[in-house]
């Protein structure tokens, strides 16, 4: 194979392939509920401020509302599953996401040492320096912001909400729906820009291993050959 034809969406789709678990439904399910959340701020925000003193106005706020109160219930919930999955103190159920993962690791090895080892240095080289500028840039703008999980839709809502009355529909004021988007926007970019930091930083993990000659790995292609072999001569 040449120098050139080693591509990054390759890469992600033998990753995929290989740890076929490492988008599992609960963190699908975060995701939608994060986004449920955000639509219904959106919603409830801007039919706040435009058209609270009419009836469709109110409406939606409604619906904005109860968006934004299902959004984040899925939200939470679908953390703590995924959470309580991570947590685990069985040893041999440790073990066996260890072999698993070996096994991911020698497939995408097996499929990286095929190509030129300059290609994967190349590639090792401009892995690192994107890691770095991901980590300098969401440093910079967003801080931590994978460390602070639910709280930052939780202030939103609190801002939002906070100067309401008691009586339906809320007077939502036109400071804290700013500020409830505001924060939210925020808290979304630092999480897609979180995403592809660990994305590049999977792919240099990998680029490194494959360049690294202690790390052995089976022929997966001939192994697979010659079960079917053995299987047809039965």
């Amino acid at each position: 194979m040449s120098i050139n034809s080693l591509s990054f969406q390759e890469f992600q789709s033998r990753y995929e392939a290989a740890f076929p678990d490492s988008d599992p439904p609960a963190g699908q399910w975060e995701r939608y509920g994060l986004y449920a959340a955000l639509l219904g701020i959106v919603i409830a925000s801007v039919a706040g401020i435009a058209a609270i003193n009419t009836t469709l106005g109110k409406i939606v706020v409604l619906v904005g509302f109860c968006a934004e109160i299902i959004g984040v219930i899925v939200y939470g919930a679908a953390g703590f599953v995924r959470i309580k999955r991570g947590i685990n103190f069985d040893d041999r159920s440790g073990a066996q996401d260890l072999d698993r993962d070996y096994l991911g690791y020698e497939q995408i090895v097996f499929w990286l040492r095929r190509f030129p080892r300059d290609a994967l240095e190349s590639r090792l080289a401009f892995t690192s320096n994107r890691t770095e500028s991901w980590q300098r840039g969401t440093s910079l703008v967003m801080g931590g912001v994978e460390k602070l999980g639910i709280l930052p839709v939780i202030v939103a809502l609190y801002l939002q909400f906070k100067d309401t009355s008691r009586i339906w529909p809320p007077d939502i004021t036109v400071a804290g729906g700013l500020f409830a988007l505001l924060i939210i926007g925020i808290y979304v970019i630092g999480m897609w820009a979180v995403s592809r930091r660990l994305q590049v930083a999977r792919f240099e993990r990998l680029l490194k291993v494959a360049l690294d000659p202690t790390f052995k790995v089976a022929d997966h292609d001939s192994i697979a050959h010659a079960d079917r072999q053995g299987c047809e001569s039965c």
